[in-house]
């Protein structure tokens, strides 16, 4: 396996998750944030200052590192699922709302930003993007087991964790206990 692609919603535990078993593994950890801000991979900023990424030019410049790289390696970003990096594998970080609704507050995001991520990771938006764009995608709930049950997939042993995860029932008790919980 030459590539493992992280993705998943803005505060599922991605880059933590990514670190964690490139550490286990051994293997580098190429963050696509991080490559976009030093590469200048953006056109423009947003007006909630989210950067407008130049999908393409990102995922030439990961494939090229994937090809020149002498190991396999994690690439980890939210973006990633909208991309198509051949030959890939994509595990998808899912979290509980409760968990992403909190860890986004305290990093201040907007009230709009809080909703869009809410009903991204209630609807599986990652994991359905990544479904066209990699032949083969896992989903796993971000915790501390995450970074050893990504090994788990990568040696191969992963199989139960080809299933979606469904998290609309619980954006559904959230929204019926608090009227304005992603609000």
């Amino acid at each position: 396996m030459k590539a493992i692609v992280i993705t998943g919603v803005p505060g599922s535990g991605k880059t933590t998750i990514a670190n964690n078993a490139g550490k286990i593994l051994g293997i580098p950890v190429v963050h696509a944030n991080d490559l976009i801000k030093s590469e200048k991979l953006y056109s423009s900023k947003a007006a909630d200052g989210s950067l407008i990424v130049k999908m393409p030019e990102l995922n030439r410049r990961i494939t090229s590192i994937i090809r020149s790289s002498k190991s396999s390696l994690i690439v980890e970003g939210h973006v990633l699922c909208e991309i198509q990096i051949s030959g890939a594998v994509a595990v998808v970080i899912r979290q509980h709302l409760r968990t992403t609704l909190e860890r986004l507050k305290a990093r201040g995001y907007s009230a709009q930003k809080l909703r869009d991520n809410m009903i991204s990771e209630a609807l599986d938006y990652c994991g359905e993007r990544a479904r066209k764009n990699y032949s083969s995608v896992y989903e796993i709930i971000g915790n501390k087991s995450s970074a050893k049950v990504l090994a788990e997939i990568i040696a191969g042993r992963g199989m139960r964790y080809l299933r979606p995860i469904d998290l609309s029932a619980e954006l559904m008790r959230m929204l019926k206990k608090e009227k304005n919980a992603i609000i």
